[in-house]
């Protein structure tokens, strides 16, 4: 049962994606799916080793039972986690909109094969630890497919989030931009022309993470995609950081307008005065 491992990583995908791409019950029915499949996975192994001990009827025939419920619970947990990863795909701006059909088409038809493969798990009367073992390594055949989706999946959802983040920062820097085009303060422009470039440094480290997602999306192996997936991170980690220094460039011509603007509300009013 090394599926438990990849249960496991799709989990902590799912928590990387919670905040806050996935609805709260999209969460809460994943987290119900995993929570009854460990209940299941402890099952399993305990009536396996009781029939391993044991060799009786009745052990047997609990730990068939058991080995039933935890493959279809398995193929549920995987199917309500593939279903709010659709979820976050399709309600993600900034994600292109061929990867978003794609992928979308991707995870509808491994959905729609993992309802089909619990029906025909649910439907098997009285079956042999054969009859088990069969059915369960069709799941297990498509694990790499299902990392490897998994994976690519989760970087476009991250990569259009940072794109969707650099486009909202780019339209406060262009609202700023006729203030500090008005008052040639030079620390103001200083500071303005650093929060401009962080928006193509940003852009760049998306740049970087979608070349990275492309050959993600060619690799048939699943430790190649796990380290792509790392290195996807790492540049949107980057990219996120240099948003949050341009912030802080942009409170600093804020702050500096702040104290010219009152003074030139000022100097109308003079002039206004004046003309009195």
């Amino acid at each position: 049962m090394n599926y438990k491992k990849l249960i496991t990583l799709l989990a902590i995908n799912l928590v990387l994606l919670s905040k806050p791409c996935f609805a709260q019950r999209q969460v809460q029915d994943y987290t119900y799916q995993y929570e009854k499949y460990r209940t299941s996975y402890d099952e399993y192994t305990v009536a396996k080793n009781e029939f391993l001990k044991q060799k009786t009827l009745t052990s047997q025939k609990d730990a068939l039972d058991k080995t039933k419920a935890i493959i279809s619970q398995r193929a549920q947990t995987l199917r309500v986690y593939l279903m709010a990863l659709k979820y976050s795909l399709n309600t993600t701006a900034g994600i292109a909109n061929e990867d978003k059909i794609r992928l979308s088409a991707n995870l509808d038809e491994e959905i729609g094969w993992l309802q089909n493969h619990i029906d025909d798990i649910t439907g098997m009367n009285n079956p042999t630890l054969t009859d088990l073992f069969e059915i369960s390594s069709r799941l297990e055949r498509k694990k790499n497919q299902y990392i490897i989706l998994s994976h690519e999946t989760v970087a476009h959802i991250l990569i259009g989030r940072l794109r969707q983040l650099n486009q909202e920062y780019s339209a406060t820097n262009s609202v700023l931009q006729p203030l500090v085009d008005k008052y040639k303060n030079s620390f103001i422009k200083n500071w303005y022309d650093q929060s401009v470039d962080m928006t193509f440094r940003c852009d760049q480290s998306i740049t970087n993470a979608l070349v990275i997602a492309q050959e993600l999306k060619k690799t048939n192996d699943e430790n190649a995609a796990s380290k792509s997936l790392v290195s996807i991170k790492n540049e949107l980690g980057n990219g996120k950081q240099l948003l949050k220094d341009g912030v802080g460039y942009q409170q600093e011509i804020l702050k500096e307008l702040n104290k010219i603007l009152p003074k030139a509300s000022d100097k109308n009013a003079s002039a206004s005065g004046g003309n009195q």
